[in-house]
């Protein structure tokens, strides 16, 4: 398994653990701390996939640059 269906796989189980009630993550920051680990994947790359997953589940987030 290459490590682009790894992160989407990571970023899926971690949005569907997110609890009830939660106000909105922070794209640019998550996508910091899955750039550490997943280090040739392109950080806008990493950030189109969170963006992507949380519109799919309907999850708030804070824009890059938006204060939460």
């Amino acid at each position: 398994m290459n490590d682009r269906i790894k992160l989407e796989q990571q970023i899926a189980t971690d949005m569907e653990a997110l609890p009830e009630g939660f106000g909105r993550i922070d794209i640019e920051a998550i996508a910091r701390f899955y750039a550490g680990r997943f280090v040739r994947i392109p950080f806008n790359d990493i950030v189109a996939m969170m963006v992507k997953e949380a519109e799919r589940r309907g999850v708030p987030y804070a824009k890059t640059g938006q204060e939460i």
